[in-house]
């Protein structure tokens, strides 16, 4: 309801979806500092973020592994919307630079 709140118009369809897709990873991510991980575990968690680097999270659990991998993929899925074939290399390093 929030990405509906914010961009209700037709034509922000695709920004309500990637702004849910994002407010679901907040909530996830929120819950691994807050819930589930070790401290020893957040440590690489919050270096492969920083870095943009799977390696850091190759002695990690599953569950981590897997929601690193899927907000890869959903950023890149954003950046290819926005910016196609022609833009994508772009697009991507202004999104991986909006999470420092």
């Amino acid at each position: 309801m929030c990405a509906a709140g914010v961009a209700f118009e037709a034509k922000y369809k695709s920004l309500r979806k990637w702004l849910t897709k994002m407010i679901i990873f907040v909530l996830v991510i929120d819950d691994i500092y807050d819930i589930h991980a070790t401290f020893e575990e957040l440590k690489p968690f919050t270096t492969a973020f920083h870095r943009w680097d799977a390696k850091e999270i190759e002695e990690l659990p599953e569950y981590m592994k897997i929601c690193f991998n899927a907000l890869q993929d959903i950023t890149n899925e954003i950046a290819y919307d926005i910016g196609g074939e022609k833009n994508f290399d772009m697009v991507l390093h202004c999104l991986k630079k909006t999470g420092h």
